[in-house]
């Protein structure tokens, strides 16, 4: 027999994880989890901020090369992205362009292009730019946005901080991008 859901009254476990493991995050906030319309929506003001660098982490933790770090991890990083909102037809970068910076999608559309050709487009909860955060190299491709788009930068710089204090950080992107070569991402 299959097992009951969870009561609607629990917080998802990764709430609790997330809870449990930052200290920032008050004793008495599970219900916030529950009570969630949106982004923050409905939540009384002491519980937004809080709330906000959680559901990053729930963000990053669906993204393939965030996917393995633990969730204390995650909330870590939270901190350290820069939120962009940009219009369709935003060139993030040109090929060529010296990269220190990777990109998530948190919603729209990116297209990855050497001048006029298209090599692919890019969806919400997908990443690019991520070899640039690791070596300084010039950009392979260019990078547009097709369609309105939110994103989140994070700079080489901060990701090396990170990862030099939290290797299990350091762990969860070099097997992704093991993952990569091998052909099986």
């Amino acid at each position: 027999m299959p097992s009951a859901a969870p009561p609607a009254h629990r917080p998802p476990s990764t709430f609790r994880t997330l809870k449990s493991s930052h200290p920032r995050v008050p004793a008495r906030t599970p219900w916030c989890a529950r009570r969630r319309t949106g982004p923050a929506a409905g939540w009384p003001a002491s519980c937004r901020p809080y709330m906000l660098h959680i559901e990053k982490a729930l963000f990053l933790k669906s993204i393939g090369v965030f996917s393995a770090i633990p969730a204390h991890a995650l909330l870590e990083l939270t901190a350290a992205l820069q939120k962009l909102e940009l219009p369709a037809g935003e060139t993030l970068f040109r090929r060529g362009d010296l990269g220190t910076s990777m990109y998530l999608i948190a919603s729209g559309r990116v297209r990855i292009h050497d001048a006029e050709r298209e090599l692919v487009t890019l969806d919400s909860h997908m990443v690019f730019g991520e070899l640039a955060a690791l070596d300084t190299e010039p950009r392979a491709a260019s990078a547009t946005t097709v369609t309105d788009c939110v994103l989140f930068r994070l700079e080489q710089e901060t990701l090396y901080e990170l990862m030099s204090e939290r290797v299990e950080l350091a762990r969860g992107i070099i097997g992704y991008l093991c993952a990569s070569v091998r052909g099986k991402r």
